[in-house]
């Protein structure tokens, strides 16, 4: 369909379910005592920040901007630049401007744009800046460089809003810019979704649960109900999942794929990768929590590779942590 003659529907779709979002992370704030116009700043910046988070897998808009921009360095700043707008409202509303965050949340934005702008006509293949840009992307936010950027309320915020502004700007760097197929980030679940998800999280839990019980890193521990195990599944599919996967699937493994030519070299060493990204995951690096990663990594690859989408392995991802979470902490 044209982006002409779109349906209006699933924009209307993507508003829905970002207003919902962020209704949800309201209510949360609220029942932590968090009021007045601070926690309006904060949810409106967050909505606005999820509008490009559901629209890019929902409506035309990787298309409309793709030729907006039309590789053209200027333009794509100009496009991060807006990215920038809900956190002034969040920052003005919070009391919370100064200067310095806002030059760091600039710098977060801006400077991915500036090391992905030579790979303008690169071939679709891993290059240097790519390489460079995702780690630009990545490394910050795993090492929590910019959670002091959102100050209000302590803690409260920074995680999700620094997520949802990553998968904003690397849905626009590599789909919108650099225009790298295979990506897969559609909010479309079809029957081989469906079958990726369910043998690939089955052959995952019959694989993590036993190598975790028996080293020691988990144990049986339910402590859940089903509302709060469907509430943790959304809300990690959300901000853990699919951000996850289309970093390590969507990017890393589809690079990586593309340069080498062989879907299994692919598959393992981005595999890998993921695994050892989760040594920094506790308070002190654990090799037990990298392999079941790694195991993890690799069926969620797997899912990715059988269908080229991100639903199924974010799916199964999702579902591995929110078990992990409510059954075996």
């Amino acid at each position: 369909m044209s982006a002409g003659v779109e349906s209006p529907a699933r924009w209307i779709l993507g508003v829905a379910l970002a207003a919902v979002a962020a209704l949800f992370g309201a209510s949360q704030l609220a029942q932590r005592g968090h009021v007045g116009l601070p926690l309006a700043a904060t949810i409106f910046c967050l909505f606005l920040l999820l509008l490009p988070y559901f629209f890019f897998g929902l409506t035309s808009l990787p298309d409309r901007l793709a030729r907006w921009i039309d590789r053209r360095p200027t333009r794509l700043i100009a496009a991060a630049a807006v990215l920038l707008v809900p956190y002034l409202i969040y920052a003005v509303g919070t009391s919370t401007l100064t200067l310095e965050r806002l030059l760091k949340l600039a710098l977060l934005v801006l400077g991915p744009v500036i090391l992905l702008a030579p790979a303008t006509r690169a071939p679709i293949r891993l290059t240097w800046p790519d390489a460079l840009t995702i780690l630009a992307l990545w490394l910050p936010l795993d090492f929590r460089v910019f959670r002091d950027v959102w100050a209000w309320p302590e803690g409260g915020a920074a995680y999700i809003m620094n997520v949802v502004l990553a998968v904003d700007l690397v849905l626009l760097l590599f789909v919108a810019f650099r225009r790298l197929d295979g990506v897969g980030y559609r909010f479309r679940i079809g029957q081989k979704d469906l079958v990726a998800f369910g043998v690939n999280l089955a052959l995952c839990l019959v694989l993590v649960v036993p190598i975790g019980l028996a080293t020691g890193f988990v144990r049986f521990n339910p402590d859940t109900n089903l509302a709060g195990f469907i509430a943790s599944f959304v809300a990690i599919f959300l901000t853990i999942g699919l951000p996850e996967e289309l970093l390590f699937r969507g990017l890393i493994q589809n690079f990586l794929q593309k340069t080498w030519g062989r879907a299994i070299v692919a598959l393992v060493v981005s595999s890998i990768i993921f695994g050892l990204a989760h040594l920094n995951n506790g308070p002190r690096p654990d090799w037990r929590y990298a392999v079941l990663a790694t195991i993890a990594g690799f069926f969620y690859g797997r899912a990715f590779l059988q269908n080229g989408r991100l639903m199924a392995p974010a799916l199964v991802h999702a579902s591995i942590d929110a078990v992990w979470r409510g059954f075996f902490r």
